[in-house]
């Protein structure tokens, strides 16, 4: 939770609703007449004379500080960061991500016929599909098992030492490790979350090459 001092509470507290609407979120600001604004989300809130008054449900105050409280719901050091930049550059950086995401899996979609990732071929059957996963392998539950049985197959049950399964080397670390689930590839939370930024990686020079491929066609 972020700390601020008296000096940037005083600050924030000092804020008029118009001028932080102005300076912070210019689009939800509406001129009504004379010195008299509104918002775009609640037409009934009226800003007048330094103070605003949201009528219907008889809130009021005279302060962005009060607004962002009483009718946005934020928390009171999260109001406080809004008004002073902080938590408004997070947001900011937060909603810019989503529409990025957002725009990004409306490509690979349009790319795979509807499916978040291309055509493989299942490692076990040879059978063309569609995976729902990044580091999905085979086509099926029952491939996947089949294909782990084979694996291990005439393995001496004594070389799993106790544990459920066979010991396994990390496709991270190379460390070798027990794992505690039949799909489990790395050794640590570390190593786990390596791989996923990896996949990430892969994923989008994936679809980098696919958008390339398709655009010289």
């Amino acid at each position: 939770m972020p700390y601020y001092n008296e000096k940037q509470i005083e600050q924030a507290r000092d804020m008029d609703l118009l001028t932080y609407l102005r300076y912070h979120d210019p689009t939800e600001l509406i001129h009504l007449s004379g010195g008299v604004y509104t918002t775009r989300t609640h037409d009934s809130l009226k800003i007048s004379n330094g103070k605003w008054m949201w009528w219907p449900q008889g809130i009021g105050g005279a302060s962005a500080l009060d607004y962002l409280i009483k009718v946005k719901g934020y928390r009171f050091t999260q109001a406080v960061g809004m008004i002073l930049g902080t938590e408004a550059d997070k947001f900011a950086l937060s909603e810019k991500k989503k529409i990025e995401n957002k725009e990004r899996k409306a490509r690979q979609l349009e790319m795979n016929e509807g499916h978040l990732y291309p055509k493989r071929i299942c490692e076990c059957c040879g059978k063309e599909y569609w995976p729902t996963k990044h580091h999905q392998k085979y086509c099926s539950k029952l491939c996947g098992s089949r294909m782990y049985s084979a694996i291990n197959a005439g393995r001496d049950l004594s070389e799993k030492e106790g544990y459920k399964y066979y010991m396994k080397t990390c496709a991270i670390c190379g460390k070798e490790f027990w794992p505690t689930g039949a799909a489990q590839l790395t050794c640590s939370t570390e190593c786990q979350k390596k791989r996923i930024s990896n996949n990430h990686k892969e994923s989008y020079l994936m679809l980098k090459e696919s958008i390339t491929i398709k655009s010289q066609d």
